[in-house]
């Protein structure tokens, strides 16, 4: 159990909806796969480790539905699999445009099916780490996608 100032729920942190796009990148076999399409179909298994959100239910409240489910994790937020030269930790240097279209899909998925944490990653867009990436994290992932649950850092870990 893992109590992250919400509540105490088991957690899935090994559910991984980075798109791998350079074989060579050690963590390549985390992800689901290359396609941005069958890593967001495999964000489907959100609502059977949480429950699937009442229809009244409201999105981007945290739910579990009773106490044989868990809470869910999307991860490594975002482009960690489009690193230069697959080297771990490194840049993604990508256009936002193909930032949204490549790496965005899975976390988008994520969000509307109701995840409940998702992890920043290490890595790095075009220079600027994520975890300093207020373009992103702020007005991307919560403003737009309008996430309002928790964000996980490794420093939580």
């Amino acid at each position: 159990m893992i109590d992250y100032g919400f509540a105490r729920y088991g957690w899935d942190d090994k559910k991984k909806s980075m798109v791998c796009r350079d074989p060579r990148w050690g963590r390549c076999f985390e992800s689901f796969s290359e396609d941005p399409n069958i890593v967001r179909e495999m964000i489907e298994i959100i609502p059977g480790l949480q429950g699937e959100i009442p229809i009244n239910g409201r999105k981007g409240v945290f739910f579990v539905d009773g106490q044989t489910k868990i809470a869910s994790s999307a991860k490594h937020f975002v482009g960690d699999g489009g690193t230069t030269r697959g080297i771990n930790e490194n840049d993604t240097v990508i256009d936002f445009h193909g930032l949204l279209s490549i790496h965005m899909p899975p976390y988008y998925h994520a969000v509307r099916k109701g995840v409940a944490t998702i992890m920043v990653s290490y890595s790095s867009w075009n220079g600027v780490k994520m975890h300093r990436s207020k373009e992103l994290i702020t007005g991307f992932l919560k403003n737009i996608l309008k996430f309002r649950l928790k964000l996980i850092t490794f420093m939580h870990l």
